[in-house]
Parts: C-alpha cells; sequence; structure tokens
C-alpha cells in the first residue's frame, strides 16, 4: 500500500542523494580546475557510483527518465543476458550517472563561490573539520587558524 510506496520514494531519494555525492567530486574538480585537469581522486567515487546506478537498474529497475520497472536481477544473472538486454542495462545506469552528475554540477555552480573557498582553504589546511569547513565556506578561512591555535593553546592546559 502507501506506506511501501513511501518506504520505496524515500529509499529512492536517498539513493539518488548518494549517486550526487559521489559525482559531486568529479563536477566540483572540473569547475576548479578544468575537466582535462580532473585528478585519479574521482577514480574510486565514479567506480562506487557506477556500481550504484547499476544497482538501481538491476535490482530496483529504475533509470532517469522512469522511476521503476519490472525487472530485478543481481550480478550472476546479468552476465547471461543477452548483448542487447546488458545494452539497455548499461544505457540506464549511464542515464543514472549523467542525471547524478548534471544535478551535482548545477548545485555547485549556484555555489561556486563557496566551492572556491572551500578548495582554498583545502588547499591551505589540508584537513578540515566541520566547523572548519563552515568557516571556510563563509569566507572566515583566517578564523580556521585562530582556532587551531586555540584548540592546541586548550590541549597545552590540560596536559
Amino acid at each position: 500500500g502507501r506506506r511501501r510506496r513511501e518506504k520505496y520514494s524515500e529509499r529512492l531519494f536517498e539513493l539518488q542523494a548518494r549517486l550526487r555525492v559521489l559525482m559531486g567530486g568529479k563536477a566540483a574538480e572540473e569547475l576548479i580546475f578544468g575537466p582535462e585537469n580532473v585528478t585519479a581522486g574521482c577514480t574510486s567515487d565514479l567506480r562506487q557510483a557506477t556500481g550504484l546506478a547499476r544497482r538501481m537498474v538491476m535490482n530496483f529497475g529504475m533509470s532517469a527518465q522512469q522511476q521503476s520497472g519490472l525487472l530485478s536481477l543481481d550480478v550472476d544473472e546479468y552476465a547471461v543476458l543477452s548483448d542487447q538486454a546488458k545494452h539497455e542495462i548499461d544505457e540506464k545506469t549511464q542515464s543514472l550517472l549523467t542525471d547524478a552528475y548534471s544535478h551535482a554540477a548545477e548545485y555547485l555552480r549556484s555555489h561556486e563561490e563557496q566551492l572556491h573557498r572551500l578548495a582554498q582553504a583545502l588547499i591551505e589546511f589540508e584537513t578540515l573539520s566541520a566547523e572548519e569547513i563552515k568557516l571556510a565556506v563563509e569566507g572566515r578561512a583566517t578564523s580556521i587558524t585562530e582556532l587551531r591555535q586555540r584548540e592546541e593553546e586548550n590541549t597545552k592546559k590540560e596536559l
């Protein structure tokens, strides 16, 4: 009934959001460094995204055009499919990845200034806590140094 549909849509939304996050790394690097300078760091995310999208197609029958289908396959069953059926699954997988990438890229373009601030802070500090990310995005990267100095002083006092 309705509860099952709600659970399914919530799950669909969560899966789509996870795909967008995975595709966001590549989109961010392309926006910051240009498409020709994307690093190998995106490879793992891309591999995970591809696996997730393929499972979404095979287990839930999803694609970017339609929300659900009537087919559920596991990896072993995929191996024995006809080339045509594999091609259709691959096309649907690609459409989910393209759709997730487009959403991630559009979001990042609409927040490009914050993205550049965050990238600059990561270059400067290498790692950032949640609080430091917030400061960087707000354009208060200088506060990160102050925050770290205060934390270091507090640690010394505790010792």
